[in-house]
């Protein structure tokens, strides 16, 4: 079916080909022009609109009225239509014509039909009447006189085709082209997939002379030990982490009172005094007021020495005593403690008659010390020590992995902690502020957890490169190390931070032929199979079996390209041949 699409009277041609834009998947458009329009007078908008036609494949068609637009339109290649029922019955303009006034204005105002047509192209037995001139208005038509008994008739109808007729094939010719092409390009493809696309693989089993090696391997961070041949080098990192809270008391307590404590020694200017004994309990006060009293806490043996030159007198060994009340007031100061109640050669003593008090006197030559008033006093709860103790057991895990991760930075993302079954290779120390026993008295405090770290790293690819050395020293001449080998991952055996480490690990492979792969691969191309199993067991003197698989074009021939084969090697010990 046909697009009709009615074109405005103040339509431009960009409307025109907005429309054809927008026509969808219609291949053919008929547009309807108004009497009066004049968007398809010039002919430079009649190749625009043929243009863009021909760009979205779509065969167009012009219905007017206008004798000029149907002349333009002819010209421009367009199948023109006087009015939607010439196109609806095939019938095209021949010669354009002007409109036929009589059947198409009515007595409508301003020459509009009476209808309420709006000035379009003819329709219905006007259009029809409009279509069957075929000579335009301006041209003269030559008079004939009618024939002798011929009556003129009505005029004859032409005959209706049986539906429209068709637009121009362009389009599909066009695209036959385009099948034509894609023809030509299936065969072409398919030829060469048939020459190009096969591949094959030709798989080679050699026989081989099976190396291995365990040799142990050291690792220094000494730069020319490292390139010897059993060496590699090692690096050693360090890091400290430190971390800080604060640990506040919550606990409470009341301490006891004490009683302050002193040191006596006993002086006299009397020669040759004997050895006595100040029994525990003997008072002895101070001078102060209020007095104070103190007592020996235990028996003690009284032995003066020599005298002074200067002054001639002798003094005692030291004598402990204790103030009888536990207290703050006790701590007196030093020469206090003076007053000997029982002194021997006091008033009332035994030997009052003999000397005097002035000639055996007690002092204290440094302050009393100790005494203290019962007091509350702030101390560290079992919670708080257990609290304290978590949040230090925290920090030392968070500031380890931090010290670890730092530490492999420091080293290289390649390279890995070198650490011992027994854990050595990697020092981890811990520096942490005392804590307190639970009940102790304790005050607000700053705890600080420090973590230290040391460790020796390595690469493990350095070791493996080692070990397939070895096995490439084994190799004899004449022959290649196998690729299929074996390297185990390294083990750290020993290890110190000071980056001495002992590494373990062991390779396996084999000693193979050379083989010439590239060479095999230009003299199998084209071949056969049998021509292909001959090539290869000339070249190759250790050749224990020849495979051959092929893509899914099975042809007799290899690829003709030897970029199309692949040949593998396969290794087998010599006391596996066949």
């Amino acid at each position: 079916m046909s697009k009709v699409l009615y074109v405005e009277p103040d339509d431009e041609i960009t409307d025109l080909v907005e429309k054809i834009r927008r026509s969808g998947e219609e291949e053919e458009l008929v547009f309807v022009l108004p009497h009066r329009g004049n968007v398809l007078q010039s002919p430079l908008n009649l190749r625009l609109l043929q243009q863009y036609s021909r760009s979205f494949v779509k065969r167009t068609a012009i219905v007017s009225g206008d004798p000029r637009v149907q002349q333009l339109a002819k010209s421009a290649g367009f199948p023109t239509f006087a009015s939607v029922q010439a196109f609806e019955r095939g019938v095209q303009v021949v010669r354009p014509h002007p409109p036929v006034e009589t059947p198409v204005l009515g007595d409508g105002e301003d020459g509009e039909s009476p209808n309420g047509g709006d000035g379009m192209a003819p329709v219905g037995a006007r259009a029809a009447a409009a279509a069957m001139v075929t000579e335009p208005a301006w041209a003269p038509t030559p008079e004939r006189a009618p024939s002798p008994g011929r009556v003129p008739g009505p005029p004859t109808t032409p005959r209706r085709p049986a539906g429209p007729m068709p637009l121009p094939r362009r389009g599909r010719d066009r695209r036959r082209a385009f099948y034509y092409l894609a023809a030509a390009i299936f065969l072409v493809g398919l030829l060469l997939l048939f020459l190009v696309a096969p591949s094959a693989t030709v798989t080679l089993t050699l026989a081989a002379t099976p190396i291995q090696t365990s040799n142990p391997i050291q690792g220094t961070t000494d730069p020319s030990l490292a390139n010897s041949p059993d060496h590699v080098l090692t690096t050693v990192a360090t890091a400290d982490e430190t971390s800080q809270f604060q640990a506040k008391p919550t606990g409470q307590k009341t301490l006891p009172a004490t009683a302050a404590t002193a040191q006596l020694v006993m002086q006299t200017d009397l020669k040759n005094v004997a050895d006595f004994t100040v029994p525990k309990g003997t008072e002895f006060d101070t001078s102060t007021t209020p007095q104070i009293k103190f007592y020996a806490t235990q028996d003690t043996l009284v032995h003066f020495g020599d005298p002074d030159p200067n002054t001639g007198i002798s003094t005692s060994n030291p004598i402990p005593v204790q103030d009888g009340t536990p207290e703050g007031q006790g701590n007196v100061g030093a020469n206090t403690i003076t007053q000997w109640p029982s002194n021997p050669c006091g008033p009332n003593g035994q030997y009052n008659k003999i000397c005097s008090p002035s000639d055996l006197t007690v002092t204290n030559p440094q302050p009393a010390s100790g005494g203290a008033d019962a007091k509350q006093v702030v101390t560290a709860s079992a919670g708080d020590v257990s609290g304290w103790q978590k949040q230090v057991d925290d920090l030392k895990g968070s500031l380890t992995a931090k010290v670890k991760s730092d530490m492999q930075g420091k080293a290289g993302g390649n390279l890995q902690p070198a650490v011992d079954p027994g854990g050595s290779g990697q020092t981890i120390s811990t520096d942490v502020t005392p804590l307190p026993k639970a009940d102790d008295q304790y005050s607000t405090n700053t705890i600080t957890v420090t973590i230290h770290g040391k460790g020796a790293f390595y690469n493990p690819a350095d070791v493996k490169k080692l070990v397939r050395g070895d096995l490439q020293g084994q190799v004899p001449q004449g022959e290649q190390l196998s690729d299929t080998i074996t390297v185990t991952d390294p083990k750290v055996t020993q290890a110190s931070d000071d980056g001495t480490v002992i590494f373990s690990s062991t390779g396996s492979g084999y000693a193979q032929p050379i083989v010439n792969v590239q060479g095999l691969k230009d003299q199998f191309a084209g071949q056969s199979e049998d021509s292909v199993k001959n090539t290869a067991r000339l070249k190759i003197a250790q050749l224990q079996d020849v495979s051959i698989d092929r893509s899914f074009f099975h042809l007799w021939f290899l690829p003709l390209f030897s970029g199309h084969i692949e040949v593998k090697q396969k290794v087998v010990a010599e006391a596996q041949q066949r």
